[in-house]
């Protein structure tokens, strides 16, 4: 029996045994080469030859420098740098993230010790809570004064008033949020 029928009977068995372990007649046939290749021992001639030398390149040995990455904890100056860019954005805030600002300011020279800095932000959640009550107040004034008979200028100046402070009772609303979250 030659190497190619016991190829051939291989893979017919092994095709008999695991019928859906491959979908082509060729991944049988390899499958069997490779497990006949194994038992079939060959006798080859080696043919000795001289071997050239081939010279390899010299390799340097490269030395790389690698830096850690320290994680910083932000310092005063950036923490600043970022309440100082956040009060231009919005001229009601101003004054209350000025607040904030000298409490950063005292937080990080270490002269009060964390929990004033809670106690600060209680005070200004507190402070918020007393402008918006008056906010309301206020809109709820204005909205009855309009029931009265006005003036058409008297009417329209009453509505910027009331929109300004609709506007500025939703930032002091956004602003309390912010702060209880804080706390």
């Amino acid at each position: 029996m030659t190497t190619l029928q016991k190829i051939i009977k291989e893979a017919k068995s092994l095709r008999k045994k695991f019928p859906k372990r491959f979908a082509k007649w060729t991944d049988y046939v390899k499958q069997a080469s490779g497990i006949v290749s194994k038992n079939v021992k060959t006798v080859k001639k080696k043919i000795v030859r001289k071997k050239k030398a081939i010279k390899k390149p010299v390799k340097k040995s490269v030395k790389k420098i690698v830096k850690k990455v320290r994680s910083k904890k932000p310092s005063e100056k950036v923490i600043l740098t970022k309440i100082h860019t956040a009060k231009g954005t919005s001229k009601n805030l101003y004054n209350q993230l000025d607040k904030l600002d000298e409490a950063q300011h005292k937080h990080m020279s270490g002269h009060k010790s964390l929990g004033a800095v809670d106690q600060l932000t209680l005070k200004k959640y507190e402070n918020i809570l007393k402008e918006i009550e008056i906010a309301e107040y206020f809109v709820h004034y204005w909205n009855n004064s309009l029931k009265f008979p006005k003036t058409k200028n008297e009417k329209n100046n009453i509505k910027k008033t009331i929109t300004k402070t609709k506007l500025y009772l939703k930032e002091l609303k956004q602003h309390k949020t912010e702060l209880k979250k804080l706390l």
